[in-house]
């Protein structure tokens, strides 16, 4: 390959080779065909087509298109940098570079956004089992959920699916998102609801617009750089606090845009037709409570009714026990001196019999005060001849214990008169 591209360049080796190399990337290419350039330009552009997600440098696209040594590196360097003038590449680092996303096949579409920022571009006009482009999260570039953009074709995964990356935003979608507001000493944040928005939005202290920490509120999008992980937003309007109904019920309504506050006269004609709906139920329930209360009325009737008729009853009842009732009392009054006189020796019996009850308890008490004084004095004087024992067997001792002293005394005096007498043994004492 080296040998076809020096023939048609012209080159040859030494100093010529390297001229005629100077000439071809633009330095000096008056005496160099450009049909040769052109051909090493097409090389290359096919290189990269064939991968266009990958950065080349000199060396590898050199080896990718097949030339070889230090003068073809340098020569695809020179035409790599002038493709780049020419808008064919881009360059990304030193000496690296990849084709423009503008060079590749492009399509149009929807983004499908997911909460891991991963996107499915629901292409325009698709053919027939044509399948979403995948868009990984580096490659978003900052589209969001329901954008339309161009997304370049970069390639394609091992499962087939056709992988791009957005070129291009033709028509923004939603920037206005549901969330709860977490503010810090110095800044906000705010942890949006919907999760086709992936990331949150950072909200300077300035735009909060009278927020509190962890209320509901509706941000919208002001910038997103590029180079920014997060975008910046504003807070529009106040929500509420999280947890409440009614502001729960906004933030559903807000998430899917739909209205969430009305015109004044609108919520005035709202709270007539609720305060008609209530004093309609009331006087329903007032009708109701009618109804019963002639059920209730009905029910009374025909007991007061049933009443009447069992006093009736009762009176006729009355009027056939009179008599008996009158011979009754005559008995009862003749009874009641009878009932009188034995209640009154029945108390009698009671009195006397508990009249002995004292007297007995008296003597009894007086008894055993009696014997306790028997007892103490009984008792005193035996501790008195316990004591008068104990002194009297005290002085025995002492006199057993002077006995013994001048028995000894005599033994000792026997022995120094008979020295040669041994001494009677001493008898064994008796348990």
């Amino acid at each position: 390959m080296l040998k076809k591209l020096k023939k048609k360049l012209g080159l040859r080796g030494g100093k010529g080779g390297a001229q005629a190399v100077r000439q071809a990337t633009g330095e000096e290419r008056p005496n160099v065909p450009e049909v040769a350039v052109r051909e090493i330009k097409r090389m290359l552009f096919e290189a990269f087509s064939d991968h266009p997600s990958r950065i080349y440098d000199s060396k590898m696209a050199a080896k990718q298109i097949g030339i070889q040594g230090n003068d073809g590196r340098k020569m695809v360097h020179d035409l790599m940098r002038e493709m780049a003038a020419e808008g064919v590449f881009e360059k990304v680092g030193a000496g690296q570079y990849r084709l423009v996303r503008k060079q590749l096949p492009t399509k149009t579409g929807r983004v499908d956004m997911t909460a891991s920022g991963m996107a499915y571009i629901i292409v325009d006009d698709a053919a027939e089992g044509e399948k979403d482009i995948i868009v990984e999260p580096r490659n978003t570039h900052h589209a969001l959920h329901g954008d339309r953009v161009r997304v370049a074709i970069i390639g394609r995964r091992r499962d087939g699916r056709i992988e791009g990356e957005v070129v291009e935003t033709l028509e923004q979608g939603k920037r206005t998102f549901v969330g709860r507001i977490e503010i810090s000493e110095k800044y906000a944040f705010v942890i949006i609801d919907s999760r086709t928005m992936p990331a949150d939005i950072f909200v300077p202290l300035r735009s909060i617009n009278g927020a509190e920490n962890g209320q509901k509120v509706i941000v919208q999008i002001v910038e997103w750089p590029e180079t920014s992980k997060n975008p910046t937003g504003e807070v529009v309007d106040v929500l509420g606090n999280s947890g409440d109904n009614n502001t729960e019920m906004h933030a559903i309504l807000a998430e899917y845009d739909l209205p969430y506050h009305f015109p004044e006269e609108l919520e005035q004609a709202a709270v007539r037709e609720q305060e008609l709906l209530a004093f309609q139920t009331e006087a329903e329930g007032l009708r109701t409570q009618l109804e019963q209360s002639k059920a209730q009325v009905r029910d009374l009737t025909q007991a007061l009714e049933a009443s009447q008729q069992r006093v009736q009853q009762l009176d006729l009842r009355v009027t056939q026990l009179e008599p008996d009732a009158m011979a009754y009392a005559a008995v009862k009054e003749r009874s009641a001196g009878v009932e009188l006189e034995a209640h009154r020796r029945a108390q009698n019996v009671l009195d006397e019999a508990k009249g002995q009850a004292r007297h007995v308890r008296q003597q009894t008490q007086q008894w055993l005060s009696h014997m306790v004084q028997e007892y103490t004095i009984l008792r005193r004087q035996l501790d008195s001849t316990f004591a008068n024992a104990g002194k009297q067997l005290e002085q025995v001792n002492q006199a057993l214990a002077r006995q013994d002293g001048a028995f000894d005394h005599l033994r000792d005096a026997y022995a120094k008169t008979d020295p040669e007498r041994k001494p009677a043994p001493t008898p064994l004492e008796e348990d």
